[in-house]
């Protein structure tokens, strides 16, 4: 009866890990539904929406275009990737989350 425990447990503990270790980047939430972009700027093509209370996949952050909502202005814009696999870009101001600065060469120009 031990034994089963002690394997259960394990067998617990591995999927445990398994689903968190998945993802080695980070990832946002999002406070606001709202558009990714192309690039890190509102100016840029809308490539999809994104959705509060959603979480997506995202690796790291750039400084762009600041954009204003309401009261607020933010130049932070996070480097996603939407559920199709497909690479883009959403304000702060919509979404946030605790991912590292990307590298200068990461950010394409809008």
């Amino acid at each position: 009866m031990a034994k089963q425990m002690i394997t259960a447990i394990l067998i617990m503990l591995l999927c445990t890990m398994y689903i968190h270790c998945q993802n080695p980047n980070g990832t946002i939430s999002c406070l606001h539904s709202g558009y990714a972009h192309s690039c890190a700027s509102a100016s840029c093509p809308a490539v999809d929406s994104v959705f509060r209370k959603y979480v997506y996949v995202s690796d790291c952050y750039v400084i762009g275009t600041p954009t204003t909502r309401g009261e607020r202005t933010s130049a932070t814009w996070y480097h996603f990737y939407l559920t199709n696999g497909r690479a883009a870009y959403v304000s702060g101001l919509i979404c946030a989350g605790a991912v590292e600065r990307c590298p200068r060469s990461h950010t394409p120009k809008p």
